[in-house]
């Protein structure tokens, strides 16, 4: 895991907003291995993540869906996919795991299967565009970040219809 100093290094010092991790940790159910070793969360990223939330519902607010074939889930809003707020990006305060959930078509898909990759990939991802030299070659760079990513969390790429994996196809597509 990078450390703070690196997180903030590849975010920008400026742009972080912090979460109440210690007392996430104390209060809620998902384990500890489910959190970074940070308190905090890029403000803005990019296409993929922005802590900017317009509306009712508000950073860290608690968000209940019912999981198809499921019971109910507490959720908190931890982002938003810039460009598109009706997909919340949510934790789970049970099992620590980030999902994204379309509030249109109340539709849900997974991210991560902790908060700790989440963070890991935001990181990986914005030193991605921080080196990004244009489109050439970014399709191969695209490659290098997806396996950098199942070092992470192979878990986000079991399902073809997860985020990171469009995302992935999106960035080689540019090529």
């Amino acid at each position: 895991m990078p450390s703070a100093a690196e997180y903030l290094d590849a975010w920008g010092r400026d742009n972080t907003v912090t979460y109440p991790r210690q007392q996430w940790m104390e209060v809620l159910p998902a384990p500890a291995r489910a959190y970074p070793d940070v308190g905090f969360l890029p403000v803005d990223l990019s296409d993929v993540f922005t802590a900017f939330i317009e509306g009712e519902v508000q950073l860290y607010d608690e968000v209940r869906v019912r999981e198809p074939g499921g019971g109910p889930l507490r959720l908190l809003l931890i982002g938003v996919v810039p460009g598109d707020p009706a997909a919340w990006y949510l934790f789970d305060t049970e099992t620590g795991r980030v999902v994204m959930l379309d509030t249109r078509e109340r539709a849900m898909k997974a991210v991560n299967a902790a908060l700790a990759h989440f963070i890991g990939f935001l990181y990986e991802f914005a030193r991605f565009v921080d080196a990004d030299p244009g489109r050439r070659g970014r399709g191969k760079r695209a490659e290098r970040l997806r396996e950098r990513f199942m070092e992470i969390d192979p878990a986000a790429f079991t399902d073809p219809g997860a985020w990171w994996p469009s995302v992935l196809l999106r960035l080689g597509a540019k090529e």
